[in-house]
């Protein structure tokens, strides 16, 4: 059996046109590329250069490229999908998730776990991979960070919590950029919103929205562009616009030199609409903390982290705390707040907490304070995880 790929002409915008009966070309070995003349119907006026259909296992090799997801799902044959004229970006998302449901369970190497029906659309800047468990329940958009590298042409990575939300069989959909641009680009809300007014998001309860710094941006801003009805964002920036945030001199040459001209661009537009959003930060660092003020108040919910700086996923991480954000606030939708708090009482247990601390002028002004966090600091020779 073979798993294929179906990419799609390239569209209005390069005036590329391929005649339906010449359209199957061999573009690399393995791939399969169908064109069309002109746009299919209800297609945003952008290129949709490839679409992938897969089956995986929740335990299965995330990231792995398509030869070596054919040595774990051989089972069934995706085929080339029809894009000559009929249909739009949902019903091309549609086939890859409807079409011929799994069983719920199979097994794996004697491990038995659930599968999904998947899709992977790229567009020109963006790949966006979906994962379909179920047709009902939560369904959770994830955006990358922005740390290295810049430039990031796998389309096949995880994306940012997948591996977790694979685990749990919760489905999800993963923005993933191939260079770090702040998601600025208009084919991404472009292809968003084509799936949410084509009614994509509807089958499910709710949509949450999740990500960190570069990814917390998104999260907030393309809320309200997916009907989000919760937004994690982790030490996240409003915008990068100067003329709104004129004291931010981060991020300037891979953020600032975006465009931050259109309406969007401001997170505190995108996610007012939003039931709840919850800003994970850490209040006493200035330049995060400024970005939250900026935030609607009426849904607001503050999970303060002090002195963690802008590094809250890599301490939550590392405290193995990032759990408590799948099991209360994604699938409860009830985050126990004495619980989470008694479990940020963990970083005190983490060399680089310290290393935070060491940096607090009150601390740097007292000669006893300075040497009981040195003391603190060289107990704990461990930078990574808790054990």
């Amino acid at each position: 059996m073979r798993v294929k790929k179906a990419g799609l002409g390239r569209g209005i915008k390069e005036k590329i046109h391929l005649k339906t009966n010449e359209s199957m070309v061999a573009a690399a070995p393995g791939r399969i590329v169908t064109g069309c003349e002109g746009p299919s119907s209800g297609i945003p006026e952008y290129d949709i250069i490839n679409l992938l259909r897969y089956r995986a296992d929740c335990r299965g090799a995330v990231g792995a490229p398509p030869a070596a997801r054919k040595a774990w799902f051989p089972q069934e044959e995706a085929g080339i999908l029809d894009m000559t004229g009929k249909g739009n970006l949902l019903q091309m998302a549609e086939r890859t998730i409807r079409s011929e449901r799994p069983s719920a369970q199979m097994t794996l190497h004697g491990i038995s776990a659930a599968t999904s029906e998947n899709t992977l659309i790229e567009t020109p800047n963006y790949f966006l991979e979906a994962f379909s468990f179920e047709t009902t329940g939560p369904f959770v958009i994830t955006f990358e960070h922005a740390g290295a590298p810049r430039f990031r042409p796998d389309g096949y990575r995880p994306g940012w919590g997948a591996p977790v939300l694979r685990k749990k069989a919760i489905s999800h959909l993963s923005i993933k950029p191939k260079e770090v641009d702040w998601y600025r680009k208009p084919d991404l809300s472009d292809a968003l919103a084509a799936l949410k007014d084509n009614g994509f998001f509807a089958r499910y309860d709710r949509v949450i929205t999740y990500g960190g710094s570069m990814g917390g941006y998104a999260a907030l801003a393309y809320a309200g562009t997916v009907g989000a009805d919760t937004v994690i964002a982790m030490n996240p920036q409003s915008t990068l616009d100067r003329k709104l945030v004129p004291w931010e001199k981060r991020f300037v040459m891979l953020g600032q030199s975006q465009d931050w001209s259109d309406p969007r661009s401001d997170a505190a537009n995108g996610c007012g609409q939003a039931r709840k959003v919850y800003a994970v930060v850490d209040r006493r660092f200035a330049a995060d903390w400024k970005h939250i003020i900026r935030l609607p108040a009426h849904n607001l919910h503050v999970l303060n982290i002090p002195y963690v700086e802008h590094s809250v996923p890599l301490h939550l991480a590392n405290m193995r705390a990032l759990g408590i954000f799948i099991s209360d606030i994604i699938l409860k939708d009830d985050l126990d707040e004495t619980h989470f708090y008694r479990l940020m009482r963990n970083r005190r247990h983490l060399k680089r907490y310290y290393n935070v601390l060491k940096r607090h002028p009150r601390v740097q002004a007292s000669p006893k304070f300075s040497a009981i966090v040195e003391k603190h600091c060289n107990d704990r020779m461990e930078l990574g995880a808790l054990k």
